[in-house]
């Protein structure tokens, strides 16, 4: 059913809850093999060094999830109208690669 089938991971569950994400599609025992984060990094999360530590712990529980499963993550980087905003981003994208 999911073998070419990927989640796509919510920025609330990346955030608080990343070790919770789903190892196997419901009622079955395939496992889940990709998953998508549409960002790296919240801009909501703050620029402090206390909020990058929050954000290594969530990609800790990422990566975690991904040796488990075997499984790949495909990572979604902002392209808006502001230069700035989007260096930063494009920041916590280098740094969760």
């Amino acid at each position: 059913a999911g073998g070419k089938k990927g989640l796509a991971l919510d920025d609330t569950t990346l955030q608080n809850c990343p070790w919770k994400i789903p190892t196997a599609w419901p009622n079955t025992k395939e496992l889940v093999t990709s998953i998508r984060l549409f960002k790296p990094y919240g801009t909501d999360w703050g620029q402090t060094q206390a909020n990058r530590s929050l954000a290594e712990r969530s990609w800790a529980g990422v990566k975690e999830f991904l040796v488990r499963n075997e499984a790949k993550a495909l990572v979604g980087a902002v392209i808006s109208c502001s230069p700035e905003d989007d260096e930063r981003d494009w920041y916590w994208v280098r740094l969760l690669l």
